[in-house]
């Protein structure tokens, strides 16, 4: 077991900021799979996209259909490191066993997260 699925809940969640990165992110998904494969417990990824203004959305959307271990959090305005750092925590943090559609309140998986209104 390595890799989170609809199936298979996260025992470590990766949280990673993304600003206007829409020509890396596909290879560093990649990258980062790679990395996940050989792991013996659930690892997800919740990429952060902070009010990118490139296709960073189109992309992330793409990667979250594709692969079952990516998950997305979206900013509509640029918020910093900080915020995309903490924003992602309803996604990513859980009891023990639970996956994210158990959890009270949270978004379902690869449907993407709002985590402001602006």
């Amino acid at each position: 077991m390595s890799l989170a699925t609809n199936s298979t809940p996260p025992d470590v969640s990766v949280l990673v900021p993304a600003k206007d990165e829409a020509d890396n992110l596909g290879e560093f998904v990649r990258l980062t799979r790679e990395a996940m494969l050989p792991l013996p417990y659930a690892v997800e990824l919740v990429i952060v996209n902070d009010g990118s203004h490139d296709g960073t959305a189109h992309v992330l959307e793409q990667l979250a259909a594709k692969h079952p271990f990516v998950h997305v959090v979206t900013h509509r305005t640029q918020r910093g490191i900080a915020d995309a750092l903490k924003s992602p925590l309803p996604v990513a943090v859980r009891g023990p066993g639970q996956g994210p559609e158990l959890g009270q309140g949270l978004p379902s998986r690869n449907h993407g997260f709002r985590a402001d209104a602006s």
